[in-house]
């Protein structure tokens, strides 16, 4: 009831306000309602303040269903009417500014009033710019000598401190007001537009609007008299029935109390706005405030409080907030009652200083254990935290650590890094980097001891600050039973000789992959280079070593990716060297062997199988190495797909390429420049010596080749997916037995470049 009282009272109002115009009155007036016109505003009048009186009382009670109907009805013709004499104003206003009568009939008092009033204007301003330039001295006198005190003047703040005196420019001011009357002065011209062309104008009838807004009028006219009528029942039935209540009591009355339970399960017509305001909560709007407040603002019964609703329990926002508090004001605005109301709905904090009973308590009181519940209850209750898509500073609040419940923080790793005094968020699950700093305060490994349940991947940066053993052991790596991907990193100038930092951070035997980069001299630690605990690894990268002796890798069963990178030391790799024997590497899939200055040889026999699932191997930066066992006999490395050699000019007689047609992806540089790439569907050749497998090529369809003669052009023939060659500076490719019996028939494009051909080819 409240809703159809509010949204009747708001549209009569719109329609009395263009009742009041004088350009529609005049025509409403001229109409057939004649006489009619006066007492029906009255009537209109009458009703309104009846329903502003009803709005004022509690109706929600004992709801009247006939007025419930008869509300709905007249807000339907108040509708009608308000689009109806915006009609005739768009006419009224048409006419006077093209000096015509048609929606007069006749030039008429409100015409000759519209130019008088433009007239009059134009006489003001000119009369206000003579004023200005002659008398702004006088004016000045006369402000001071009237307000003697500097009192404040009307409209000037409301502080009551003196008014600073405005600059006068006389040149600004003497062009806008040339503007403002040229702009007023064109009003009187018919029919012109932004283009410069006559605008056409809508067609006017005069006698169907008339009849239109006498039939709407009379209407809303006879609905308001019912209308009334239950009204001043209900105002005397609620007036009688408050008149034993006090005061105070009555004044709760007058507004229902609201819950934050949604009475409407739909939100009608206010989808754009909503979004919008939730956009502002959630999205940083308001992040720079203290306290903020988002008012909502309209006659009553236009749907503030289901707005109010359904933003309160949208997910977003329930997400977002911690703490949520609906409280219900109405016009009972007890400031002492109202905290109570907001200390009850959050749940006391056992290590709370300034404990109260709600009942008892003072305002001060009050106030101080909220601050502390409110504090609690947003770093208690938190367990989610996304800020993958954060692209702001990556400097965190300084109390973040008190998200003390927060087990999944997904953002970058720049802000893992910056968390102080992360070991207070003992429930945090994930954790990708940390940075040891040791001049500040929070960064120190202890941190890392606190997190138990820390998971996923973990790297620790800046090692080279720690000291000891022991101050290592401070990150209880080893209890830590769900991390599955460790990188321990020093700075790369870290040279210190007897340090045992990396026996200090024994990981976890669960762990699947670990990264050791630039430990410098230090020795393996005993976890790894002895009996290995972590023998469920699957990874192992090891950079900057300077170990003379490499992991045991056959207590590695699981091993399915090593990275050998910088190693300094290392001259043999192989059954016999460094740890390894003909077992250590049956599940091995990748290796990566790169930058390796002293490396001379991988060795392992042509009669050996110690890669017998090898699937990638990276070989860079080698300058001595000269053999591998893939040179020797390449029929073991049956699964092996990828092989990408760089910069190692030793290697260079290689088995026919590719060796089996497994192999997709075949990458030979020297000096930087590439001798051979070969994908499944592609051959580029640049000076390559070695021999080439056609028969492996089934899917090659471009052939680049530059600087070879060794390619038997009856291959190329058998092979039916090759559309398309690219030769130059082939001059000795084309011999004797390019005959007719060699035909490349499915090659449709053949580019010839730098080619020397002799005798009767073609």
């Amino acid at each position: 009831m409240e809703a159809a009282v509010g949204a009747a009272n708001w549209l009569l109002g719109k329609v009395l306000t263009k009742l009041s115009d004088d350009l529609v009155a005049a025509f409403v007036a001229s109409s057939e309602l004649g006489r009619n016109f006066h007492s029906i505003k009255c009537q209109l009048l009458h009703t309104q303040g009846l329903l502003h009186a009803a709005q004022a009382r509690d109706m929600s009670t004992n709801p009247d269903p006939g007025l419930y109907g008869l509300l709905a009805e007249l807000s339907k013709k108040t509708d009608d009417a308000e689009d109806l004499l915006d009609e005739v104003h768009y006419f009224m206003i048409q006419d006077m500014l093209d000096g015509t009568s048609e929606a007069t009939g006749q030039e008429s008092e409100v015409i000759r009033d519209g130019r008088h009033a433009i007239r009059h204007t134009l006489g003001n301003c000119l009369r206000c710019f003579s004023s200005c330039l002659t008398s702004t001295k006088d004016d000045d006198y006369a402000a001071k000598s009237s307000n003697p005190h500097n009192a404040a003047m009307p409209g000037s703040g409301n502080d009551g401190l003196p008014v600073d005196k405005l600059p006068f420019n006389r040149v600004d001011i003497s062009n806008r007001i040339k503007s403002v009357i040229e702009e007023m002065s064109s009003i009187s011209m018919p029919g012109s537009g932004n283009d410069g062309l006559p605008v056409d104008k809508l067609p006017f009838n005069r006698v169907d609007i008339s009849n239109r807004i006498k039939s709407v009028i009379e209407e809303m006219s006879s609905i308001c008299a019912f209308v009334s009528d239950l009204l001043k029942i209900a105002n005397q039935s609620s007036v009688a029935t408050s008149t034993a209540i006090p005061l105070s009591t009555k004044q709760c009355l007058k507004r229902p109390t609201t819950g934050s339970t949604v009475t409407h399960d739909r939100l009608c017509g206010r989808s754009v706005i909503f979004e919008r305001t939730v956009k502002a909560l959630i999205g940083g709007t308001y992040h720079d405030e203290i306290l903020s407040v988002m008012p909502f603002v309209g006659p009553g019964g236009i749907g503030k409080t289901t707005f109010a609703q359904h933003l309160y329990n949208d997910e977003r926002i329930e997400g977002y907030f911690t703490v949520r508090v609906w409280l219900c004001v109405s016009t009972d605005f007890d400031v002492h009652k109202l905290t109570r109301q907001i200390h009850s709905c959050l749940p006391a904090n056992v290590k709370e200083e300034h404990k109260c009973k709600n009942e008892t308590a003072s305002l001060d009181q009050l106030q101080k254990s909220i601050t502390q519940r409110l504090k609690s209850q947003r770093f208690y209750h938190l367990k989610f935290l996304d800020l993958k898509y954060w692209h702001g500073s990556e400097k965190l609040p300084k109390d973040i650590s008190r998200l003390v419940n927060l087990r999944h923080f997904h953002s970058s790793k720049e802000l893992h890094s910056n968390i102080p005094e992360v070991g207070k968020m003992k429930c945090l699950q994930e954790l990708k980097e940390f940075y040891v700093k040791k001049e500040s305060v929070g960064f120190e490994l202890r941190e890392l001891g606190e997190l138990r349940e820390l998971g996923g991947e973990l790297s620790i940066h800046n090692l080279e600050t720690v000291r000891s053993k022991g101050e290592a052991s401070d990150a209880k790596l080893k209890s830590k039973r769900n991390l599955k991907e460790l990188t321990l990193v020093w700075g790369k100038k870290h040279q210190a000789m007897d340090d045992d930092v990396l026996d200090g951070l024994h990981p976890n035997h669960n762990l699947r992959m670990l990264g050791i980069k630039n430990p410098g001299v230090a020795p393996c630690p005993s976890w790894l280079c002895g009996d290995i605990s972590t023998k469920r690894l699957e990874a192992l990268h090891l950079e900057g070593v300077s170990w003379g002796t490499l992991p045991p890798f056959e207590q590695l069963p699981h091993l399915t990716e090593l990275i050998l990178k910088n190693n300094t030391g290392m001259h043999m790799f192989g059954p016999g060297f460094g740890g390894v024997t003909e077992r250590s590497f049956m599940c091995l899939k990748k290796i990566v062997i790169e930058d390796m200055p002293e490396f001379v040889e991988w060795v392992g026999g042509s009669n050996s199988y110690l890669f017998p699932r090898l699937e990638s191997i990276t070989l860079g930066d080698c300058p001595f190495l000269c053999s591998f066992p893939f040179l020797e006999c390449s029929d073991p490395f049956t699964n092996l797909c990828r092989l990408i050699i760089y910069n190692c000019p030793k290697l260079s007689q290689f088995p026919p390429m590719p060796h089996s047609s497994t192999l997709t992806n075949a990458v030979v540089f020297e000096n930087n420049r590439p001798k051979l790439i070969y994908t499944e569907t592609e051959l580029s050749i640049d000076g390559y010596t070695s021999a080439l497998a056609f028969h492996n090529m089934e899917k090659v369809g471009v052939m680049n080749i530059k600087g070879v003669s060794h390619i038997p052009l009856s291959d190329l023939q058998k092979l039916n997916s090759l559309h398309r060659i690219h030769l130059e500076s082939c001059n000795d490719l084309f011999s004797a037995e390019m005959d007719d019996s060699v035909v490349l028939r499915s090659v449709k494009d053949l580019h010839l470049e730098g080619l020397s051909i002799t005798g009767e080819l073609f």
